[in-house]
């Protein structure tokens, strides 16, 4: 039986104003806000993903260390290496949904809404047989 070697590199997510129903999945291919009056963030974020490891599956948790709120956000996790998509999100709040960005794999998670949350808390979990390092972004 394969050991899976997993190892968590954390990216740091941009705050910036949510689409009311969650990011498209054109999104995923770079995170670039596609919203009316969107701009990059150059400063450094005040959110970050916090994980819990456990056997092929990851607790998330966004939030702030400050407590501030946000409004939208997406999440993706990839091979640090190849860049591919890795992995399926589940037991998402009702405050998320999935974006497909391969179809038919639950591999983005995105807002459904632009209420004010915090600490929103959600699994992802790794295939079976995968060796190597995820980044979140």
């Amino acid at each position: 039986m394969p050991r899976m070697l997993l190892f968590l590199a954390i990216g740091l997510l941009a705050k910036v104003s949510g689409l009311p129903n969650g990011a498209p999945r054109e999104t995923c291919s770079d995170l670039i806000p596609r919203h009316p009056g969107g701009s990059l963030q150059s400063s450094y974020p005040p959110y970050q993903v916090l994980p819990a490891a456990g056997r092929g599956r990851v607790r998330l948790i966004l939030g702030s260390p400050q407590g501030l709120a946000y409004e939208g956000f997406m999440i993706l996790a990839r091979d640090i290496d190849t860049g591919e998509f890795v992995g399926e999100f589940t037991n998402l709040p009702d405050s998320a949904r999935i974006v497909e960005c391969i179809q038919g794999v639950k591999n983005g998670v995105t807002h459904t809404n632009t209420n004010k949350k915090h600490n929103l808390e959600f699994d992802w979990e790794a295939p079976v047989d995968y060796e190597g390092t995820i980044i979140f972004k």
